[in-house]
């Protein structure tokens, strides 16, 4: 039932939404139906304690109509669509009170189309300060310079007056077009870059005239996309850094979702040049999460998922500031819920004591990691593992995990042949510096500097010395 239209909606719904949308049915009007609110209750049930795979429709036609015997799929039917309205009532008053343009809008028609000169007035000097994405804060700039021109053609007398609203109108639909298109640009270069996938011939003339229609000092939106758009491309170090100044200037003028986005840009490409040897932007990556922190970004709803931990942690690991790792970890860790939540703790609690070098209470953690319930976890925390017996020189348990290991990464059906070849190599490497003299290390140690595709090589090679 998970996969059905009202399994979806319910299984998207948070703890908090879940409370709130319980709290609107039972005092509104929709109380009045009980049978809707018990069925109602049956989903929430089975959001609250995963109860999906075990239910079927006809165990909630039972639920709700406990005293009949013979199952009736349109009277079920005739429910569900009565509880979907709800919902969608519920959904349409929440975003009305967060200001959503597009609720805006149907009021802003109504007053249009019957002409009511001071509610359009009223409207249209009514300051909006709440803080939107950059699209829809263009697209509401573009409803209401028709508004504004509406007023001036049908209300007012001044042609050259008119002729400008007009104009201004024709300038917002344009902005609110060339942002579409750059964030579209952006994400078709990122897709290119992730996948590496045949180059397709980009619609570059079109870009360049959208450069030449606007200098940094117009729009910030449209100036941020470009940049990052030229960071995509060319991905020069002086590009990242433009954007990043840029950005960071203006960071309040951003909603969080985009702050969000945008940031995950830049954190990507420290990533890759970590990654081809630039050590320095592991400090760089550092400084953006400490001024994520210290501006409170981490605390936005939404903002933190365990991929952010992971990352956070990391790079704190990496600088040896292990405290501040800790610290991290638990302040944030309650925003996280269930069984990830639990994973995310005793995985990033493992790696903290593990550079404490507190190796077995590294690996009690490790013990109450569930494997199957995300593949980062399970090979990372296998990977974590064997540094563990590594460490403790417990050989049996060395052989027999590396053993396991390579195993559960040969039969792995997620993982690309590079992310395998780079564990089986480490596994590999692994086990010989464990076993080598110190001659034999020397050696190792050159083998490893050369060999790109390896996970945790700087960990390898710290053990060749």
């Amino acid at each position: 039932m998970k996969s059905s239209v009202l399994g979806e909606v319910y299984s998207a719904f948070n703890t908090k939404e879940l409370k709130e949308l319980d709290k609107y049915l039972k005092n509104s009007v929709w109380n009045s139906s009980p049978i809707l609110i018990q069925m109602h209750e049956f989903y929430l049930e089975m959001v609250n304690n995963n109860k999906w795979d075990s239910q079927s429709k006809e165990d909630l036609y039972r639920y709700i109509y406990p005293n009949e015997h013979i199952f009736s799929d349109g009277k079920l039917r005739f429910i569900q669509n009565r509880l979907l309205g709800a919902l969608q009532e519920w959904v349409i008053l929440n975003q009305l009170k967060l200001n959503n343009q597009f609720c805006e809008k149907i009021w802003r028609d109504f007053i249009i189309q019957k002409k009511l000169k001071k509610n359009i007035q009223m409207d249209l000097n009514k300051k909006n300060d709440v803080v939107t994405n950059s699209e829809n804060y263009l697209l509401n700039k573009y409803f209401k310079s028709q508004e504004a021109s509406f007023f001036e053609i049908q209300f007012q007398r001044n042609h050259q007056e008119q002729f400008d609203k007009i104009i201004d109108s024709i300038k917002s639909s344009q902005e609110f077009a060339d942002l579409t298109f750059l964030k579209n640009y952006c994400i078709l270069l990122q897709y290119q870059n992730l996948y590496q996938s045949k180059s397709h011939e980009l619609p570059i003339e079109k870009l360049e005239e959208i450069k030449q229609r606007y200098n940094s000092n117009q729009i910030v939106y449209i100036h941020t996309y470009i940049l990052l758009i030229d960071l995509l491309t060319h991905k020069k170090e002086e590009d990242y850094f433009h954007l990043k100044k840029i950005f960071l200037e203006q960071i309040n003028s951003w909603h969080k979702d985009e702050i969000h986005a945008i940031i995950n840009y830049l954190i990507n490409y420290t990533i890759q040049k970590t990654n081809s040897g630039n050590a320095n932007f592991i400090d760089e990556r550092y400084e953006i999460y400490l001024f994520l922190e210290k501006q409170g970004f981490f605390e936005l709803e939404g903002f933190v998922d365990f991929r952010t931990i992971n990352n956070v942690v990391l790079i704190a690991l990496r600088k040896k500031e292990l405290i501040w790792a800790g610290q991290f970890l638990e302040k944030y860790i309650n925003l996280l819920e269930g069984d990830i939540k639990l994973n995310c703790y005793h995985y990033n609690l493992a790696r903290i004591e593990y550079e404490e070098k507190k190796y077995k209470s590294s690996m009690r953690h490790l013990l109450k990691v569930e494997y199957n319930q995300d593949l980062f976890y399970a090979t990372n925390s296998k990977l974590l593992l064997m540094k563990i017996y590594f460490e403790l020189n417990e050989f049996e348990a060395f052989q027999s995990l590396a053993l396991s290991f390579k195993s559960f990464i040969k039969t792995n059906k997620i993982l690309s042949d590079n992310y395998k070849n780079a564990y089986f190599n480490f596994i590999k490497y692994a086990k010989k510096v464990y076993n080598a003299s110190y001659s034999q290390k020397k050696k190792l140690s050159h083998e490893l500097t050369q060999n790109p595709n390896i996970v945790e090589k700087n960990w390898l090679i710290e053990k060749c010395k």
